[in-house]
């Protein structure tokens, strides 16, 4: 199954209080069953140069569980987010 939970504002992306986000993604998990977590990229992300690195350290770090960061950019179709995303789980 997947999730979307729609919890974070314009704003705090915007803005790039990433300490607020990963919270709100390591919350979220508490609440769904899940092996592991994808994080995909959008525009936002790639215009303020979101380290997708750095989240997937401290994610792992605090859920004890595999993270995947996919920089999908959010200008692709979403065939190509699928396949990007598809194409990480699948190694």
């Amino acid at each position: 199954n997947v999730y979307y939970l729609q919890k974070i504002s314009e704003i705090d992306t915007v803005t790039g209080n990433d300490k607020k986000l990963i919270d709100q993604i390591v919350s979220d998990s508490q609440e769904i069953e899940n092996d592991f977590i994808i994080v995909a990229g959008s525009p936002i992300p790639m215009l303020i140069g979101t380290d997708w690195n750095a989240w997937v350290r401290e994610l792992e770090a605090e859920m004890d569980k595999p993270v995947i960061a996919i920089n999908t950019k959010g200008f692709a179709t979403y065939e190509y987010g699928e396949k990007a995303i598809f194409s990480r789980v699948g190694k």
